[in-house]
């Protein structure tokens, strides 16, 4: 079992990081012209219009990366402190309540880290603030921002969830990893071309599609995500723990 360490979370970031940086001081960065656009290209992720092995990988790091470092906190709380937090909640239900809020803050902080990092980067990449997408022609600043937060969170909880299951069924760290794996070839356009998988979808490329699409995933993640809890919920009922 890795342990998540602080030098592995810095990694991680640093990585993040990097490809924005990259995004605002590589080739091609003097075709945008707003810090929105960077946004846009650096987490391009994937779809059915155009596919880029670096969009891809660097999604992979990003989302699927954090998926994992959360798979590996899972496996220890787990396997190492469950009991002891048990007692502390009194309640299985308000424990994975207590998990599911952190879930949710820590991806949430995420994606604020990432936007602050990519305007600060644009603008010293001399970048404007000007509330337009110019490489993506007709797309608001707003449903770019609702489609990076709203379908970002969603798809960062849908991870964690599916990791959670699978984790919680099978009990073995190496099914960690095969689930990531799993994860990122149904994310892979011939596949996941009419959105019926929950991988991927926060891509910021499909919002070169119809804007109805953007809402059309909403809705797929949300489908997912009650599926998930009541699973979860089943898993409760019928196991129990037993790490």
């Amino acid at each position: 079992m890795v342990r998540n360490t602080y030098q592995n979370i810095v990694a991680y970031l640093a990585l993040c990081f990097f490809g924005i940086l990259f995004t605002v001081f590589g080739t091609g960065s003097s075709q945008l012209s707003s810090v929105w656009d960077l946004l846009y290209l650096s987490f391009y992720g994937l779809t059915g219009q155009r596919f880029s092995i670096i969009s891809f990988l660097y999604y992979c790091i990003v989302f699927l990366g954090f998926a994992y470092l959360f798979q590996n906190h899972l496996s220890i709380v787990l396997n190492e402190r469950i009991y002891y937090q048990l007692i502390r909640y009194q309640s299985l239900y308000k424990w994975f309540l207590n998990f599911l809020k952190f879930a949710l803050g820590v991806g949430f902080l995420l994606l604020i880290s990432l936007l602050c990092v990519t305007v600060v980067a644009g603008l010293i990449g001399g970048k404007g603030l000007t509330l337009s997408l110019t490489i993506v022609p007709g797309i608001s600043v707003s449903l770019l921002i609702y489609h990076f937060f709203i379908n970002g969170l969603l798809q960062l909880l849908n991870y964690v969830l599916i990791s959670f299951i699978v984790i919680w069924i099978w009990k073995k760290s190496e099914y960690n990893l095969i689930t990531l794996g799993v994860l990122s070839v149904l994310s892979l356009p011939i596949l996941n071309h009419k959105l019926i998988f929950p991988s991927a979808l926060n891509s910021l490329g499909y919002l070169s599609a119809k804007e109805l699409v953007i809402f059309q995933i909403t809705v797929v993640l949300l489908i997912y995500l009650i599926i998930e809890f009541f699973l979860i919920y089943y898993l409760f009922k019928k196991r129990g723990v037993s790490f």
